[in-house]
């Protein structure tokens, strides 16, 4: 966990350890989920990114995988917090390499994958504008979902109407 000179280590292994945990299931054995939790930060990753574009085209694109899961379940998006002094801070700063600190507008271009995903505070601000981008849609909260819970910035959870899943800053 820590070197020699004191500094935490940054974990590295994720993939590794998914990978040796990973077993076979028999097709007939697997049932459909009733709810689904879902790591945002890693599911930032796999999404498609697109290569042009703006802010709000890779908004559509995550709109669009959640609302396909919707289709089979409930789903519970966990967010990062972003605590200034934590462990996870430390980890975060030596994973930032040298990208610089963009503003995410909703009509910018979009900037490489890296470039935001790996900078805390733009990464902060994309998750910020998903959260938004899927609560001021009246169109995608009609049709997506029922009757789900919003968790925010704050603790308190308040209840939407159709809001489209809940959204948790873990």
């Amino acid at each position: 966990m820590f070197q020699a000179d004191g500094q935490m280590r940054v974990a590295t292994g994720k993939a590794t350890l998914k990978k040796n945990l990973q077993v076979e299931v028999s097709q007939h054995l697997i049932t459909s989920p009733t709810s689904m939790v879902v790591d945002v930060s890693t599911l930032l990753w796999t999404l498609e990114w697109p290569s042009q574009g703006t802010v709000d085209t890779f908004i559509s694109v995550f709109k669009v995988w959640v609302n396909a899961r919707l289709l089979e379940a409930d789903v519970h998006l966990c967010f990062d917090r972003y605590f200034e002094y934590s462990t996870k801070s430390s980890t975060r700063s030596a994973r930032a390499n040298a990208t610089r600190v963009h503003q995410l507008e909703r009509k910018t271009p979009l900037p490489a994958r890296d470039a935001v995903l790996k900078n805390s505070a733009n990464k902060k601000q994309l998750n910020t504008l998903l959260c938004d981008a899927i609560l001021s849609d009246d169109n995608f909260l009609q049709h997506a979902t029922q009757n789900h819970q919003l968790l925010g910035k704050t603790t308190c959870p308040r209840r939407y109407r159709r809001v489209v899943s809940r959204l948790v800053w873990t």
